[in-house]
């Protein structure tokens, strides 16, 4: 499987054995610093090593994610001939599913265990969080705007999650930019062809413009090889400038296509269009639930006793 990443700013590209600890506590952050609290049970800094991953097609390793969650985890890669792999696998106790995403210099991964959700993630700096989310308290506020049925649809809802997490709004939905993102798409597929310019020269910008969207700004992620929609956000969220755009206060609006030809060299091409439309000089807030109380037991005293209470 070849996989391949692009964005409007930025190029982006057998015996089992144990690979050490990938990744390790460096300090843990205080909730005060969480930017939405009512999302993130606790986060800490972690150090992550994905260069002992570098040669290896399966191996067992170790993430210490928190010192009550450390995970011994078989994982299988499958690559492509850019500068990203895919890591997948699950580990025996307690039983977690992850994948991981790495360049070998930064990694994202999701790791999903019955006693909790957890995200890696880079900054910038190729520095490490780790987060441990409230599965509900994050369910309550994307239902608040859409269901997710198609790949497409659960790629937008993907990136409302992080955008959620992240304590921004969420965007909506656009037909517009959806139009404009499944046209480029199965362009991409049909033509075996990956970049932000159209083969007759079209840059993005103005084939969301020839969409119907009437914009004061856009932007456009895409992404090749990636055949679900976790491993390309994934690989979105490893890379500066497509997280960047994820994440990118501007925006309010979205739009995802999906297209698959198998004689192609990628197989699935995947575009992001985002805007925010002519007029429009804030997008509107989503709020953050509280997290719900719990409930309050109560004992009778022994006035309640004696008076049959």
């Amino acid at each position: 499987m070849r996989i391949a990443l692009f964005a409007v700013i930025a190029y982006f590209v057998p015996a089992l054995c144990l690979a050490g600890t990938l990744m390790e506590p460096a300090g843990m952050l205080s909730s005060g610093t969480a930017a939405a609290p009512g999302l993130i049970i606790r986060q800490q800094r972690i150090k992550v090593y994905p260069e002992l991953l570098l040669g290896q097609q399966q191996l067992v390793a170790t993430l210490h994610l928190f010192n009550d969650a450390i995970i011994e985890a078989s994982l299988t890669r499958s690559t492509g001939p850019l500068s990203q792999d895919i890591w997948r696998g699950e580990s025996a106790e307690p039983a977690c599913r992850v994948m991981l995403i790495t360049d070998y210099h930064t990694l994202a991964g999701d790791i999903t265990c019955p006693g909790g959700r957890y995200q890696v993630r880079p900054d910038d700096s190729h520095n490490h969080v780790v987060r441990q989310i409230d599965r509900q308290a994050l369910d309550r506020v994307i239902s608040q705007k859409h269901g997710a049925a198609s790949d497409t649809d659960q790629v937008i809802r993907l990136v409302n999650e992080e955008r959620a997490i992240a304590g921004l709004h969420l965007l909506g939905k656009d037909t517009n930019l959806t139009h404009a993102a499944q046209d480029y798409s199965q362009l991409m597929a049909d033509n075996n062809h990956f970049s932000h310019t159209s083969p007759d020269g079209t840059t993005f910008s103005q084939r969301i413009t020839a969409s119907g969207y009437n914009w004061n700004a856009c932007g456009e992620n895409i992404a090749a090889g990636y055949l679900s929609p976790e491993s390309v956000m994934s690989g979105w969220m490893n890379s500066p400038g497509h997280r960047a755009s994820i994440l990118s206060l501007t925006y309010c609006d979205i739009g995802v296509g999906k297209a698959y030809n198998a004689g192609s060299e990628y197989g699935t091409y995947w575009t992001q269009d985002f805007g925010r439309r002519f007029g429009v000089s804030t997008c509107p807030a989503t709020p953050i639930p509280e997290p719900e109380p719990k409930p309050i037991l109560t004992f009778p005293t022994w006035l309640d006793l004696l008076i049959g209470n």
